[in-house]
């Protein structure tokens, strides 16, 4: 359950990201803005980790597919929102939208 929490919460991360680069200028401005979501997401998912070993008791062995899955699931998302354009933003407004 803590996982899909943590994967839905940088989805809209990374939406975030993605429309704040898209209000700040378009193009150039918007792809650098998404493409920084990607070490934030990494600090964020080695946090995870580090608190199931620490706290929750689980060895390093046990969380470290955990780790790959957290950070992994975003990783695809940058090739499809292409560095956070304006298409990108397009296509998450107009998601689920009758054609």
């Amino acid at each position: 359950m803590r996982t899909t929490i943590i994967i839905a919460g940088g989805l809209v991360l990374l939406g975030l990201f993605a429309l704040a680069g898209w209000w700040l200028g378009g193009e150039p401005q918007s792809a650098t803005t998404a493409a920084k979501i990607f070490p934030i997401w990494l600090v964020v998912a080695l946090t995870n980790m580090w608190l199931g070993v620490s706290r929750a008791g689980y060895s390093v062995a046990e969380e470290l597919p955990i780790l790959f899955v957290i950070f992994r699931c975003l990783l695809p998302l940058q090739g499809l929102c292409g560095g956070g354009s304006r298409e990108c933003v397009a296509r998450a407004i107009s998601f689920g939208r009758a054609a």
